[in-house]
């Protein structure tokens, strides 16, 4: 059985039923895809509701982490801590292991990139996408999108997070981030990404 996820303009497709995805709930596989989106789709998107997505009070999320102004936020099983980072330029969004930052994303099929403190190419930390841009792996050797010293309240699954032009969704099957304008994002989860 072949099966599809569309999240936030993102299609994922994977696989056989049943395997473990998201925060290792039993879901849909979800692979790698790279970039898979139909025209004018996540466009589209962006100003539609999405049935079964409840949408937080994003004041409840907004804190101040290491001086940096932003909406914080973990995924319920506390395997990632994410974050619309609104202090600073440029504005972005993006999502971190709860693990630490030097251990690697631990996404199936992330690609390695370059580290700016070695040039070498190294397993990424983070996965973000800055107003404007396109959505990317990087390696931050921070936690940019943690919130700290105090944890980040939890985003319930099937719940969106909106603030400043940005839009993060937790499902049980991983999650998604995107530039409102743009429709530009990801999802993700530890079987695998896509990004469009």
């Amino acid at each position: 059985m072949s099966i599809c996820l569309l999240t936030m303009g993102v299609v994922g497709c994977g696989g056989s039923a049943g395997e473990a995805v998201g925060d290792n709930e039993a879901v849909g596989d979800v692979r790698s895809v790279g970039t898979a989106s139909p025209a004018g789709t996540s466009a589209a998107l962006s100003n539609v509701a999405m049935p079964g997505v409840a949408v937080a009070d994003a004041r409840s999320y907004a804190a101040n982490s290491g001086g940096i102004d932003g909406y914080y936020f973990t995924t319920p099983a506390g395997s990632w801590h994410c974050a619309i980072v609104v202090g600073g330029d440029p504005h972005m969004a993006g999502c971190q292991p709860a693990t630490n930052t030097g251990a690697g994303i631990g996404v199936k099929g992330a690609p390695t990139v370059e580290s700016h403190y070695s040039h070498k190419q190294v397993p990424p930390d983070t996965i973000m996408i800055e107003r404007g841009s396109q959505p990317r792996f990087a390696v931050l050797g921070q936690a940019v999108f943690r919130q700290t010293p105090n944890e980040a309240k939890v985003l319930p699954y099937n719940t969106s997070l909106s603030a400043d032009g940005f839009t993060c969704t937790a499902r049980d099957s991983g999650v998604s981030c995107r530039d409102d304008a743009s429709g530009k994002g990801f999802t993700f989860s530890t079987e695998g990404f896509a990004m469009n």
